[in-house]
């Protein structure tokens, strides 16, 4: 599976320019992302599956204006962001569903039947 690398703001990371952080999990039956996403509305984010790509999107807005020469120390990330994700097997997008909770976007992505691992049983002779 290839992750688009994180990048942190002390690497050249632009204040318009950040990533979420990303947990990816992978069951028999299912994939599960974990995305954190601290700020938004759920209908301020956007996730799509295109050629086994899942990208997540959106736009985190500055709260309030405040003159730069103002701040003591300025850490949190704000503007837009694009995280693809290759994702490791064939999914039923159709069947995806996604939750936002406090500040988590949680998907779970049912794999297809094909992709499902299959187990055999070993027997005795």
């Amino acid at each position: 599976m290839n992750i688009v690398p994180y990048k942190r703001r002390d690497e050249g990371l632009f204040e318009s320019e950040w990533s979420p952080l990303i947990d990816v999990y992978d069951s028999d039956n299912e994939l599960m992302v974990k995305a954190d996403i601290p700020g938004l509305k759920k209908d301020e984010i956007d996730v799509s599956i295109h050629d086994g790509i899942l990208t997540i999107k959106g736009e985190k807005k500055i709260e309030n204006e405040v003159r730069e020469e103002s701040y003591f120390r300025s850490e949190r990330f704000y503007g837009s962001f694009n995280r693809c994700i290759e994702l490791p097997s064939e999914v039923e997008w159709d069947k995806a569903t996604a939750t936002y909770k406090d500040g988590v976007l949680e998907l779970k992505l049912p794999k297809k039947e094909e992709a499902k691992i299959k187990r055999i049983s070993v027997n005795d002779k």
